[in-house]
């Protein structure tokens, strides 16, 4: 029994045996493999073809990843994008971006700003706009590129453009302002050339009615931009009804398009009022530009044959730029002739309210190119009666005989208006409150700032499209 479990355990270390020599050799024919298979590797890895397919394949993978990136980068920015149906096109545009396009807020090489109305007006458009949420910037053509901040307004001189010709720097703002949710044109003339961009126009008076305009002279198609520009804008703001009523005689369809948004006065600026008393003398102030377009000439002409007369009862104070040095001489002279009378004065758009502190009777008189005048309705709020013109939008802000006198802008009519207002203090008193009463009941900024907030809002609804 014995000898036969010997024999098994034999018989059984012989197979065991037999086994591990089985897989020993099948280890050793795998290895033969895999070094053989290793050394085709190798081969393979070291190939010119396999290095070009590696490099092809790394390219790919970083380009998908810089692609995912982008992607993702697109994504975030289309976040900031809208999509607005123009015509048969749809257009791309940054949200709330506004552009306003003039012609000059600085001069061209930006480094001297104006100090005018229209100035003033842009720069208050864009501080509302700016309220509203929108980013606003005002654009203006210029000889060199620049970037100027101010009082937190963005002002960009994009670097071209033709300072007498508007088409030519609408052209340029159609390229430069695509992008943009919209554009608001001041003037008006410079949406004559833009195309498949939302654009409200702002016409500030007829600028066309000038002492040149000769009937048996007149030039064929003198008012195409304004037409043109017209059929190309969304709607136009009119700061008088005089170009609404001008626009009737040409188009009527067109004059649907315009809404009259008055010029206006800051309350807070006008809020206080001084007393004034009749001391014998009278301060008239002349608070604009000094050149002929805005009765510069006729003034100087009517205060030389008055102040003799009237020398020691009569100041008078011109506030604003010269507009070149003719001008200039010609200030100075009158200066030099009545030394104790006649001054002149230069303020900023925020401290214009001193030109009316010590003013009595405030002059307006305009001989073209007018809509509703800054310093009209400033003089009236400050208290001052008005002498002002039967031109352009004036006669949207006096009542002749009510909150002032209208009178043709000549230099007798001027002279009589001067005297009238000397010799007459009952008939001041009267202008200087009821002219009070108009500015704060109708011209207020309160009023403008609504207005245009409404008149936005009314335009962004007329735009079809999935951003509206």
């Amino acid at each position: 029994m014995v000898g036969m479990v010997s024999k098994k355990n034999k018989s059984t270390k012989k197979n065991d045996i037999a086994s591990v020599a089985d897989y020993i050799r099948e280890l050793e024919i795998r290895n033969e493999r895999l070094s053989a298979d290793n050394a085709e590797m190798i081969k393979l890895l070291s190939s010119k073809r396999y290095k070009t397919m590696s490099f092809a394949t790394d390219s790919i993978y970083h380009m998908m990843r810089k692609i995912s990136k982008r992607e993702g980068l697109l994504k975030r920015a289309d976040d900031n994008l809208g999509w607005m149906k123009v015509g048969a096109e749809n257009r791309k545009f940054v949200r709330n971006k506004v552009d306003i396009i003039n012609m000059n807020f600085y001069d061209w090489d930006g480094k001297v700003i104006f100090k005018g109305g229209a100035e003033r007006y842009v720069y208050d458009l864009a501080c509302l706009l700016k309220r509203m949420g929108y980013n606003a910037r005002i654009l203006q053509c210029s000889n060199v590129p620049f970037k100027k901040n101010y009082e937190g307004i963005e002002v960009v001189g994009i670097g071209s453009g033709d300072k007498g010709n508007m088409r030519t720097c609408s052209s340029v703002y159609n390229y430069y302002c695509r992008d943009a949710e919209f554009i608001i044109a001041s003037p008006l003339e410079l949406a004559s050339e833009i195309r498949n961009i939302p654009v409200i126009g702002i016409n500030h008076g007829v600028n066309f009615d000038g002492e040149w305009n000769k009937y048996d002279k007149k030039v064929p198609h003198s008012y195409d931009d304004h037409i043109d520009a017209l059929k190309n804008v969304v709607s136009c703001v009119c700061v008088d009804t005089n170009f609404i009523n001008f626009t009737r005689t040409q188009d009527y369809t067109l004059s649907l398009k315009e809404r009259y948004i008055p010029n206006y006065y800051d309350k807070k600026a006008f809020a206080h009022i001084r007393a004034r008393k009749d001391n014998g003398r009278i301060t008239f102030v002349y608070p604009r530009r000094l050149y002929n377009a805005r009765g510069f000439d006729i003034t100087v002409e009517a205060f030389r044959q008055i102040l003799p007369r009237y020398k020691g009862r009569v100041i008078l104070n011109f506030v604003g730029q010269a507009d070149n040095d003719k001008v200039k001489a010609i200030l100075d002279e009158l200066m030099k002739e009545f030394p104790d009378n006649v001054f002149h004065y230069e303020y900023s758009m925020e401290e214009m309210p001193k030109a009316y502190k010590e003013a009595d009777v405030v002059l307006v008189p305009t001989k073209y190119s007018e809509g509703t005048s800054l310093s009209c309705i400033e003089g009236m709020a400050s208290g001052a009666a008005i002498i002002t013109t039967n031109v352009g939008g004036l006669t949207n802000l006096v009542i002749d005989g009510f909150n002032g006198l209208i009178i043709s802008p000549t230099v007798d009519d001027l002279k009589k208006a001067v005297m009238e207002m000397i010799d007459k203090p009952k008939i001041r008193k009267k202008f200087s409150e009821n002219g009070l009463l108009v500015a704060r009941e109708a011209f207020t900024k309160d009023n403008w700032d609504s207005r245009w907030e409404d008149e936005i809002q009314r335009v962004r609804k007329s735009l079809y499209g999935p951003y509206s």
